[in-house]
């Protein structure tokens, strides 16, 4: 199809519904009509909407196979363009939830003496007693112990410092 008008009619009658929604301040909109009551069925309504955003995921496998017959990618290269996108994609989901996990603990040191001193939190383990890692430092070492985990390396240099951190490093590196 060449004829731009064709592409927008075809455009509004698809995708375009889809699209809008998933554009709008849907919690902006949602706290001007919680004010005026009707909470619950605003939330509902709300979190239906927010579904709707991930529809738009459909449009990348149309996209990639696009992709591939217009610039002659062969089913290797795309495979292996995949498999290094869900590397990086779960790598990153994964130093996030492991630099949360070490965030939202305690901030501090614990000892049963002074030569008995143990970090409380792997952050603080890798920023000893300073906790002044910049969260670009924090999120590489996460990201670090992301890698590592999903590659099966494992170096052992980040290693968790309390039950919490134990049981989501062993539920994660399963």
């Amino acid at each position: 199809v060449r004829s731009l008008r064709a592409i927008g009619r075809r455009y509004l009658r698809g995708w375009f519904t889809i699209d809008f929604i998933s554009v709008l301040p849907i919690d902006t909109i949602a706290k001007i009509f919680a004010e005026e009551g009707g909470k619950l069925r605003v939330l509902k309504v709300v979190r239906a909407l927010r579904l709707l955003k991930l529809v738009r995921i459909l449009r990348a496998s149309r996209l990639l196979r696009r992709w591939q017959s217009s610039f002659g990618f062969s089913q290797q290269r795309m495979e292996l363009g995949q498999f290094l996108g869900l590397l990086v994609l779960s790598g990153h989901w994964l130093a996030c939830l492991w630099g949360l996990t070490g965030a939202l603990q305690e901030q501090n040191i614990v000892g049963v003496d002074d030569f008995q001193v143990q970090p409380a939190t792997w952050i603080d383990r890798e920023y000893l007693r300073s906790r002044q890692g910049a969260p670009i430092d924090i999120y590489l070492g996460a990201l670090h112990w992301a890698v590592m985990t999903l590659t099966s390396i494992g170096y052992g240099d980040l290693v968790p410092s309390n039950p919490t951190e134990r049981a989501i490093d062993i539920y994660l590196g399963a």
